[in-house]
Formats: structure tokens, C-alpha cells, sequence
């Protein structure tokens, strides 16, 4: 299992748009990534699904929860790119993505 670098977490937090990326919190999404197991099958990717939308609502309610939804974001979404699927996180920042890499036009002479 690959442990999250801190300038890793804090780029996650950052692309997520999270204002708590200072070292501690990027210590502890850190350490919540390594607590939470590699996904290795189909199996564990769909129990880790499930939980998921429980771990959504929990997110707002302390910090902790906040850092922890973003590890386990961070899991699936490294099961899912090696696994090659669109998958729940996938889904997710497709869209998000897709706004910041449009290119802005304000500010722009017409």
C-alpha cells in the first residue's frame, strides 16, 4: 500500500476546494488514507460504495469526518483508476474537472 505524501493530501483537500489544508489536516487525511485497506477486488470496491453516501452526510458534521470522506474518496478513486471504470468518485469529479478546465471569459475583450 502506497502512502499519501502530505503535499499529496494537501492537493487532494485543495482540488476539492478545502480550506483546511494545513499541515495537521493534511497529517490526519494522510493517516486516515493508511488506515483505510487498498481496495483489491470488485467485492471490496462495491462495500466500500455502499458506505459512501453515509460517509457524504457525516463529512459536515466535525473535521475529522471531512478528512476521512476525502481518504476514502481518495481509495476509490485510486481502485478506480487502476481498475479503469467510471465508478462513484469517478462520477463524481467528472464534472468538476470539466469546469476548471474550462477556459474563463470574463475579464475577456468581445
Amino acid at each position: 500500500m502506497q502512502e499519501l505524501s502530505l503535499k499529496k493530501a494537501k492537493n487532494v483537500l485543495t482540488f476539492f476546494g478545502s480550506e483546511r489544508t494545513g499541515p495537521y489536516h493534511c497529517r490526519l487525511m494522510a493517516r486516515y488514507h493508511s488506515e483505510i485497506p487498498s481496495l483489491e477486488d470488485d467485492a471490496n470496491y462495491t462495500n466500500y460504495a455502499a458506505q459512501f453516501d453515509t460517509t457524504v452526510e457525516r463529512a459536515t458534521r466535525s473535521e475529522a469526518s471531512y478528512l476521512w470522506f476525502h481518504a476514502l474518496a481518495l481509495r476509490m478513486l485510486e481502485y478506480e483508476l487502476a481498475e479503469r471504470f467510471e465508478g462513484v468518485v469517478s462520477q463524481l469529479l467528472i464534472p468538476i474537472a470539466t469546469d476548471r478546465a474550462r477556459p474563463s471569459h470574463e475579464g475577456r475583450a468581445h
